[in-house]
C-alpha cells in the first residue's frame, strides 16, 4: 500500500504542475474573438502616431497601423462636416478594451473622438497569441519575454 502512495503522489505533483501549464496556454489559445480590432481617428498623421505609440508603449495595444489620407463626413452638432483625418486600426484583447478606451480618451483632441472595436472572428492562431501575449499583465511587468513582431507590424 505504501508503494502506491509513493508512486501517486510524484504523479499527482507531476498532474498539477502539467494542469497549471495547460490552464495557461488554454487561456492563451483562447477563442480568436477575445482578440480586438479598434478603429480610431485622429485629426492628423502626428496625433495618430503619438496615440497610437503610448497606446503600444502601456502595452494598452499590441500593434498600431496609421493610415494617413482618410477623408471623413459626418454629422456633428446638426449640419453635416468634412474633414480629413487619419485612421488607426490597433489590436488588443477584450479584457485590455476598457484600459485602452479610458487612456485613448484622454490622449485624444475630439470631444467624442471615434473609438470602436471589432471581434476577430478568426485569424492565424501565432498572430492572434501573439496579441494575447504583448497586450497581457506579465507583459506589461515585463515577467514576458519579448516576442518579435509579425512581419508587417
Amino acid at each position: 500500500m505504501e508503494s502506491n502512495a509513493m508512486t501517486i503522489l510524484p504523479m499527482c505533483k507531476y498532474y498539477a504542475m502539467h494542469k497549471q501549464i495547460c490552464d495557461k496556454r488554454n487561456a492563451m489559445n483562447a477563442k480568436a474573438d477575445d482578440c480586438l480590432l479598434v478603429y480610431m481617428t485622429a485629426p492628423d498623421k502626428d496625433s495618430a502616431a503619438s496615440w497610437c505609440e503610448t497606446l503600444v508603449a502601456e502595452r494598452l495595444a499590441a500593434c498600431a497601423n496609421i493610415l494617413d489620407g482618410a477623408s471623413s463626413l459626418y454629422w456633428w452638432q446638426g449640419k453635416i462636416e468634412k474633414a480629413a483625418e487619419t485612421v488607426c486600426i490597433l489590436k488588443t484583447t477584450r479584457s485590455r478594451f476598457a484600459a485602452f478606451t479610458a487612456r485613448a480618451k484622454e490622449l485624444h483632441s475630439y470631444e467624442t473622438p471615434c473609438i470602436v472595436a471589432l471581434p476577430l472572428a478568426d485569424g492565424l492562431p501565432d498572430f492572434l497569441h501573439w496579441i494575447r501575449a504583448e497586450t497581457t499583465t506579465e507583459a506589461t511587468e515585463g515577467a514576458l519575454s519579448p516576442l518579435a513582431p509579425p512581419a508587417g507590424e
